[in-house]
């Protein structure tokens, strides 16, 4: 693997740590405050049903990412 390859892989996997945290941020912020807040059911159903909303989005990226890597490693090995 020469050099530029690496640095690429490098490049790649710093995008997918700066995609996914932000959004894993905001779920577990969202979940802490579920936890510590008096809420009634609706507030709650709320704060869950956005919780959801970003770990499908998560799942997402991560099986949109997982897809790159495995296009990247074919096209590698091609070489």
């Amino acid at each position: 693997m020469t050099v530029q390859e690496r640095c690429g892989e490098c490049e790649l996997a710093a995008e997918i740590f700066h995609s996914i945290s932000q959004p894993l941020t905001a779920l577990e912020v969202g979940l802490e405050i579920s936890l510590r807040q008096d809420q009634d059911v609706a507030q709650l159903r709320s704060r869950m049903q956005s919780a959801l909303e970003i770990a499908h989005g998560l799942h997402q990226r991560l099986v949109e990412f997982r897809a790159l890597l495995e296009a990247r490693n074919r096209e590698l090995i091609g070489r």
